[in-house]
């Protein structure tokens, strides 16, 4: 019969997490804002680059991939919104994507709801990054259009 012989692993990661020194958390979250935000301008850029692919999408002529395109798009959006907290952007998006979902899900597209979608997308890359009393009532008003094809 054979002895089983365990030798336990040690892992230079463990051994360095153990050693004093280093960053608080509140520094790391720090410093990793300041990177972020340097990326700021790109990341809008990137959006405004965005829009004007959905207002081709819901402007140009339409086929059976546009709902997809749609969905796409808007969720590209929102990942790039999100990561910065430009959070009317976000809320936008996100109901753009409830409502291709929506449509897509009952097979059938009806592109006034989107057009007001891409249009309020546009308005709000001039708005700014914080909630307003009116970017709140743009806002609503995008989600009102989403629940109405929810309950068509």
């Amino acid at each position: 019969m054979s002895v089983v012989k365990i030798i336990p692993v040690k892992h230079r990661l463990s051994a360095q997490m153990r050693r004093a020194g280093g960053l608080t958390v509140e520094q790391a979250l720090s410093r990793a804002g300041t990177a972020l935000e340097a990326h700021r301008a790109g990341a809008m850029t990137a959006i405004e680059r965005t829009v004007v692919k959905l207002e081709a999408a819901a402007g140009a002529e339409r086929d059976t991939t546009t709902p997809d395109r749609i969905y796409d798009l808007s969720a590209e959006i929102l990942d790039i919104a999100g990561l910065f907290g430009a959070q009317p952007l976000c809320d936008a998006s996100w109901s753009l994507c409830e409502l291709a979902d929506r449509l897509r899900s009952r097979g059938e597209w009806e592109w006034a709801g989107v057009e007001v979608h891409v249009r309020a997308l546009r308005f709000l890359l001039t708005a700014g990054y914080e909630t307003t009393p009116v970017l709140k009532s743009v806002i609503d008003g995008l989600w009102e259009v989403t629940d109405r094809v929810a309950k068509a």
